[in-house]
C-alpha cells in the first residue's frame, strides 16, 4: 500500500492527512499526521514533504466515509437487470 500527504476537505476545513492509497491508486484511509523529527534537518524535509500535498490534487472526505446501499434501490436495480427490452 502507497501513502502520500494530501489535502483532505472537509465540510468546515481543509486540513494535510497521510492518505494511503490502494494499488490502483485509490485512496482508502487517512491518518492525522505529527510533525516531529530528532533534528530540526529532519524537522525541515518532513515538513517540506507534508508542504508537498498542497501541489496534489485534493481529496474530498467522503470517499473514507463507509459506503450505504438502500436496499429498496438495489431490489430496483435487480428487477430493472431481470426484464427483458
Amino acid at each position: 500500500m502507497i501513502s502520500d500527504y494530501r489535502v483532505v476537505k472537509y465540510p468546515d476545513k481543509h486540513t494535510v492527512k497521510l492518505v494511503k492509497f490502494d494499488s490502483n491508486g485509490n485512496p482508502v484511509s487517512a491518518d492525522d499526521i505529527k510533525s516531529e523529527a530528532e533534528t530540526v534537518e529532519e524537522l525541515s524535509h518532513l515538513l517540506i514533504y507534508q508542504l508537498s500535498a498542497l501541489t496534489k490534487p485534493v481529496i474530498d472526505a467522503q470517499v473514507f466515509e463507509p459506503l450505504t446501499i438502500n436496499d429498496d434501490a438495489v431490489k430496483t436495480a435487480l428487477a430493472m437487470m431481470r426484464t427483458k427490452p
